[in-house]
C-alpha cells in the first residue's frame, strides 16, 4: 500500500483515478490534433507507382532540418522510417526525402523524392531528382516548407 494514500478512500481514490484518465485522454487528443494517421508507404505509392519496384538500399527519411556545411545527403538532417505497411501517426506539414534503387545490380538507378504531409493528411510530391547534388537542389523548397510550420 502507498502510504501517501492510506487515509484515502475507496471511492475518492476511483474518483482521482478517473479525473486521471479523463486528463491523459484530453492531453492525448490535443497531441493528435495535428497528426495524420497514414500508411506512409502506401500513399507514396500512389503519388509515385514505381515506388513499389524496391530494390534493397531504398529508404525514406522524416527531414527535420537542414545543414549547409555539408554538401550531400547528410545535410538533411531526421530520422530514417522503416518501410512498413502499416499506419502510423505523423504530423501535418512533414517533410520526407526517399531513395528509390531501380535498374539492376550492375547498373542501379537512384531517384530522390521530396514529399509534404500537408494540412488536409495528403502526400505530395514536390520535386524530384536524380543527381547526385539532389540534397542542395532540394534545400531551399525544405528550408521554406520548415519556416512554414
Amino acid at each position: 500500500m502507498n502510504k501517501e494514500f492510506e487515509n484515502t478512500s475507496t471511492e475518492d481514490l476511483e474518483k482521482l483515478a478517473l479525473k486521471i484518465k479523463n486528463e491523459l485522454e484530453k492531453r492525448q487528443n490535443k497531441n493528435l490534433s495535428n497528426k495524420v494517421l497514414i500508411n506512409l508507404y502506401q500513399e507514396m505509392i500512389k503519388v509515385c507507382p514505381e515506388k513499389n519496384k524496391l530494390n534493397k538500399g531504398s529508404w525514406t527519411k522524416l527531414v527535420s532540418s537542414v545543414d549547409r556545411s555539408k554538401t550531400n545527403g547528410y545535410s538533411l538532417r531526421g530520422k530514417f522510417i522503416n518501410y512498413s505497411n502499416k499506419k502510423e501517426y505523423y504530423k501535418k506539414g512533414s517533410i520526407f526525402v526517399d531513395c528509390v534503387i531501380t535498374g539492376s545490380r550492375n547498373y542501379p538507378v537512384k531517384t530522390y523524392r521530396l514529399f509534404y504531409l500537408d494540412e488536409n493528411g495528403t502526400i505530395r510530391l514536390l520535386m524530384q531528382d536524380d543527381t547526385p547534388d539532389y540534397a542542395i537542389n532540394f534545400w531551399d523548397t525544405i528550408e521554406q516548407l520548415l519556416n512554414k510550420n
